[in-house]
């Protein structure tokens, strides 16, 4: 994708994915969880393994920032992981989205402008 990108002279901005996983998290968070359920009894997935696997997921895109020189945009350190910001696992209350688009908006405006 970015070879393909930068040969077509295209800016490349990743995102990393916010999530409510955390470490130790309170069971009233627990609560509003339902991703890792799965129908069958004793295959569900444990907050701290969703957890472990966004976060491998969100280090491989920060790590595109120092091998390929990618742009990223690191959401999930940018949303606070409470139910203010999120309403379940990885969706957005209204608070949360209004903080993504500032934090990608002042990407945008402030952010360093790279040459193709």
């Amino acid at each position: 994708m970015v070879f393909i990108a930068r040969g077509h002279k295209v800016r490349i901005i990743l995102m990393t994915e916010p999530s409510i996983y955390q470490n130790n998290i309170p069971q009233k968070i627990d609560n509003k969880l339902w991703m890792g359920y799965l129908p069958n009894p004793g295959i569900n997935l444990s907050n701290e393994f969703l957890y472990r696997e966004m976060r491998r997921f969100n280090d491989a895109v920060r790590n595109l920032r120092v091998e390929d020189g990618i742009e990223v945009i690191d959401l999930d350190n940018e949303i606070p992981k409470t139910l203010d910001y999120f309403y379940d696992d990885v969706h957005l209350t209204a608070k949360g989205a209004a903080k993504a688009g500032k934090v990608i908006a002042d990407y945008l405006i402030n952010g360093p402008m790279q040459s193709l």
